[in-house]
């Protein structure tokens, strides 16, 4: 189904102004994305890369009727990170992340409309790009003594000698207690 954004057309007065479209890849003029840090009261800027927007894109083009609610106002409070598009229609697309919800605007000259979705991939999206910020602005400020380095992890797999289930299935259950898989 896809979210609504505005097309106007000229000499069409009988036609709704805003008309259901999906966002194409050439509609897409600009895409970027501010995250803002709650704590110091700062932002960054960053340029959103084409698979990004790509991606972006055909989530909000994915979504169905009843992951889309339309209402009255959204409330851009605690705000920690926001995509723009612009789009060529001199239409602007905003999607805003409190880590909570996921509010959409999109607005022009004349009309906005309001929307709050729910997209699980997008709101990963929003987590993991919170996080590289996180990571980064901690790499930025830490001080660290000479010839000591810092190293950045992801954790793939989280497991422990009594619960295996992520564990690599090559090894045996430790002897000598109730695993989870011993249970089974």
């Amino acid at each position: 189904m896809g979210l609504l954004w505005f097309n106007h057309r000229e000499n069409s007065i009988d036609r709704p102004a805003i008309l259901y479209n999906e966002l194409a890849a050439d509609d897409v003029v600009k895409a970027g994305m501010w995250i803002y840090d709650l704590v110091t009261a700062g932002s960054v800027y960053a340029e959103l890369s084409e698979q990004e927007v790509h991606q972006i894109r055909s989530w909000l083009n994915s979504l169905t009727a009843d992951k889309i609610k339309e209402v009255d106002n959204v409330h851009p409070d605690n705000l920690n990170a926001e995509v723009i598009f612009s789009l060529k229609s001199n239409t602007e697309v905003r999607i805003w992340y409190n880590k909570k919800d996921i509010q959409v605007l999109t607005s022009d000259k004349k009309v906005q409309k309001m929307y709050v979705i729910g997209h699980p991939e997008l709101k990963k999206f929003f987590d993991n790009k919170l996080k590289k910020h996180k990571a980064k602005a901690f790499e930025n400020t830490v001080i660290l003594k000479e010839a000591v380095r810092l190293r950045r992890v992801r954790i793939v797999r989280d497991y422990v000698m009594f619960d295996r289930r992520e564990a690599s299935q090559y090894y045996p259950d430790a002897k000598g207690a109730n695993t989870l898989l011993k249970n089974k």
